[in-house]
């Protein structure tokens, strides 16, 4: 272990009150690591007895969770927390207890933190139930020297070894739920998740890494100029070459090469339908766009979309007071047009509206 050189110029006061810090840090870490083993165990008991209260039961399974549950409650109402999370709680602290004997063991002496702890539980829910015992000797030994992230390396490596199954078939099968995820984050965001072999997703992303590096190196100064001087980070500039890459590039995985299809995959466009009230097209508002099927946009956003006349992106304009469509995709608002809209929006007459109601009873019926 390399010395700190700022500590080798400590006084000797100045080590031996440092000296007393880290026994303390010791001895707090040693002491929660304790009450959190404690915990673990006093919640295990809680579901033995639980178990116990249901046996010879006909119906073990129900009167055991109904049991649970009236555990989980008391315990729920003493310590002011939610009977389910409770319950959560002691199932959690029953398979640890039952399971991981070695580990739970090197916790209560404080040798392990309960980081140690969540790293041997998640990777020892791979673990058939015949080699738990193995897994948990191997994986206490293992943190006793390691940090939690350095020993979920290493466990990782184990239960590899320890499935029934070899990583080539269980990979053959996960690689058949490779997808594409989308979620709205809000604020126009959204967020693109992509389930793929890690081998892809590693050489993907230090492609995209070297672009955006690409990128960044070769940026103006923007001092001299009337362009805005580029100040994206990494992580901006990775995210857009993404982008830039998907929606630009032609595929190579295309099985319509040679076929008499037209064009193939390369040649086919995406249509997203993006909904724009007229004013905020004519910069004369804005209020919120919709990105049909996903949610609202920013209207500046929505106005350059509008602006991209690729077929891409395909534009409904709807009136800004009852968002019936007006028009879709091609339209162009002309100078009259906006003059009179502007006019027509103080006290709107479009079909629908009381004013607009009003006007149509007096008028015959077809």
């Amino acid at each position: 272990m390399r010395s700190n050189p700022r500590l080798t110029l400590l006084s000797d006061e100045d080590r031996s009150e440092l000296t007393g810090i880290l026994a303390e840090v010791e001895a707090a870490q040693a002491w929660l690591a304790a009450a959190e083993a404690a915990q673990a165990r006093v919640l295990a008991e809680a579901g033995a007895f639980a178990a116990r209260l249901a046996e010879g039961s006909p119906a073990v399974v129900r009167d055991r969770d109904m049991a649970l549950r009236g555990v989980a409650a008391e315990i729920a109402a003493a310590v002011r927390l939610s009977d389910r999370s409770v319950q959560r709680q002691i199932d959690g602290a029953f398979a640890l207890v039952n399971d991981y004997p070695a580990t739970v063991h090197c916790l209560e002496k404080g040798l392990i933190t309960r980081a140690h702890v969540a790293v041997v539980e998640d990777i020892g829910r791979r673990i058939p139930i015949g080699s738990k015992g193995e897994f948990d000797q191997l994986a206490a030994e293992i943190c006793l020297d390691e940090t939690p992230g350095r020993a979920r390396a290493e466990l990782e490596l184990i239960a590899e070894r320890m499935h029934p199954r070899t990583l080539t078939e269980r990979q053959a099968e996960a690689f058949r739920e490779r997808r594409i995820v989308r979620y709205t984050v809000g604020q126009g965001m959204s967020e693109l998740r992509a389930v793929q072999s890690t081998v892809l997703i590693e050489a993907i992303f230090h492609h995209l890494t070297d672009e955006a590096n690409e990128v960044i190196d070769a940026r103006e100064p923007g001092a001299d100029s009337d362009v805005p001087a580029d100040t994206r980070s990494l992580d901006e500039v990775r995210a857009d070459v993404f982008a830039d890459i998907l929606l630009t590039s032609t595929p190579t995985l295309t099985p319509t090469r040679d076929t008499d299809r037209p064009g193939g995959l390369g040649a086919i466009t995406a249509k997203v339908q993006v909904v724009i009230p007229v004013m905020a097209l004519m910069g004369q508002s804005d209020v919120p766009c919709d990105l049909a099927g996903v949610g609202p946009i920013d209207a500046k956003t929505a106005r350059l979309l509008a602006g991209n006349g690729d077929g891409t992106w395909e534009r409904l304009l709807v009136h800004p007071i009852t968002g019936l469509t007006m028009a879709v995709d091609q339209y162009r608002p002309t100078g009259g047009m906006v003059r009179f809209l502007k006019g027509r929006d103080k006290h709107c007459r479009w079909p629908g509206l009381p004013d607009a109601r009003e006007e149509m009873r007096g008028r015959p019926q077809p």
